[in-house]
């Protein structure tokens, strides 16, 4: 039967968390990149490539950028201290939204410019 629902979840020792579909499949690496292979009728690979299956695996692209601005928006109204009792979780909020902006920095530009540095230097 056609469905869009997960089929079955597999914890793969350290290697992360494997998710397989209707004809495609979904691994989640400890470093947090999710990565896909198989059937993309309904874009399932999220590389907004439909109708062009892939048997080879491949990363998500900015998957950590989306998930990075999905937890930002979720915790804007804490933040903003919107809602009854939302200022005593204010403080938590903005420090959330204030480690995972240094984090997409460091990660997005710090570290691809360091790597760069120290790649450069042995050449």
């Amino acid at each position: 039967a056609n469905s869009s629902i997960t089929t079955a979840l597999y914890q793969i020792g350290n290697a992360g968390q494997l998710a397989a579909g209707d004809n495609f499949t979904m691994a989640l690496k400890p470093d947090g990149s999710v990565w896909t292979w198989g059937d993309n009728g309904r874009g399932q690979q999220g590389d907004n490539q439909a109708e062009n299956p892939n048997g080879v695996p491949q990363a998500i692209p900015n998957f950590g950028t989306m998930t990075a601005i999905a937890a930002i928006c979720g915790m804007l109204p804490l933040a903003f201290a919107l809602g009854a009792g939302s200022q005593m979780l204010q403080p938590l909020a903005i420090a959330v939204i204030g480690g995972i902006l240094v984090s997409v920095l460091l990660s997005l530009i710090v570290t691809p410019v360091v790597y760069f540095g120290l790649t450069r230097q042995r050449q």
